[in-house]
């Protein structure tokens, strides 16, 4: 989805990799936004692990539930620390989660995913993550910069979930205080091609710079995102779902 609003543009596209398509899992990765008010942008990424049963659904709903959450909070208090107020959506997401597990029977586990939460404003960016997906701002000065960057297991595909046991203590919460003139947020299935993962998993310039100017462009649409995502480029370096959400400041 995507639209042009006051002060933010958006763009954003969930894509099932080949992998999936070869298994019939279906796309199990999940994005979400909105607008808190005319200048603060929430944006949610989620990953549902590949394998757990009700993986899609888990990641919808932590997208979704995070950012309505955030959003209601914004709205309700006039003043409210963003730091706390993206610790309270973590829990809480994590309780929806556990909630339908119980409603329904099932281990919280089949609903296991990561989630990258992001409130942006003017006044600054400030992120939280649980699990490996990634979220990069792109500062007035030119420079990316990765930020509550999530954890890098030693191998591919492991992490921990927001259903984990120990998801509080994985989860890393962080502030730009600084106006940023885009971000971006993605899934790890991108990770091959946007982060440098030798030097501890720096934001790829290469990889960054045209899709940010991409998604300043006036024409820009979710549907040429979607393209690029299912593109030979992308599908050459990972089977995994990928997830990519770009916002720039107008």
């Amino acid at each position: 989805m995507g639209v042009s609003l006051s002060d933010w543009k958006v763009l954003g596209a969930s894509v099932e990799g080949s992998g999936h398509r070869r298994d019939s899992t279906g796309c199990q990765d999940s994005h979400a936004w909105t607008l808190a008010a005319p200048d603060t942008l929430v944006a949610a990424v989620a990953d549902g692990a590949g394998s757990a049963r009700r993986a899609a659904e888990g990641s919808t709903l932590a997208a979704t539930f995070s950012v309505e959450y955030v959003a209601w909070r914004l709205c309700e208090h006039e003043r409210v620390d963003p730091l706390e107020l993206l610790s309270d959506a973590m829990g809480a997401t994590r309780s929806q989660l556990a909630r339908l597990a119980r409603r329904d029977r099932h281990p919280i586990g089949d609903l296991a995913t990561t989630l990258a939460l992001v409130i942006a404003s003017p006044d600054g960016v400030w992120a939280a993550q649980v699990g490996d997906g990634s979220v990069v701002v792109h500062q007035l000065d030119g420079s990316l910069l990765a930020v509550a960057d999530g954890e890098r297991e030693e191998y591919l595909n492991e992490t921990t979930f927001l259903t984990s046991k120990s998801w509080r203590s994985a989860c890393v919460i962080e502030e730009v205080p600084t106006r940023v003139e885009s971000i971006a947020l993605l899934t790890d299935g991108l990770g091959l091609l946007a982060l440098d993962l030798t030097d501890g998993g720096r934001p790829h310039v290469p990889f960054f710079k045209p899709l940010l100017g991409f998604a300043r462009a006036e024409d820009a649409c979710p549907t040429e995102l979607e393209r690029f995502l299912e593109s030979d480029r992308v599908a050459t370096r990972t089977d995994d779902d990928v997830t990519l959400l770009l916002a720039t400041l107008s």
